[in-house]
C-alpha cells in the first residue's frame, strides 16, 4: 500500500503553526536588528555614537589637564 503525504506528514495544529511563524518572525527580526535596519538598532547605534563622542572628549579633557599639571 502506498503511503499518501498526510499520513507521512501530518497537519501542524493551530499551536504549533503560530509558535513556527513566532520563531522565523523573531529570526527575521534579529537578522534586521544586527544590520542596523530596525528603529531599536538605529536607537541603540546613535547612543553608541554620544557615549563615544563623550568619552573621547573627555580623555581629551584628561589629557589637556595632565599637560597643564606638568608644566
Amino acid at each position: 500500500a502506498a503511503i499518501n503525504e498526510a499520513e507521512a506528514k501530518p497537519e501542524l495544529s493551530r499551536r504549533e503553526r503560530e509558535e513556527i511563524e513566532k520563531q522565523r518572525a523573531t529570526a527575521h527580526y534579529n537578522m534586521l536588528h544586527a544590520k542596523g535596519k530596525t528603529a531599536q538598532a538605529r536607537a541603540d547605534l546613535a547612543r553608541l555614537a554620544i557615549v563615544k563622542q563623550q568619552r573621547e572628549e573627555a580623555a581629551k579633557r584628561r589629557e589637556a589637564e595632565k599637560l597643564e599639571k606638568e608644566t
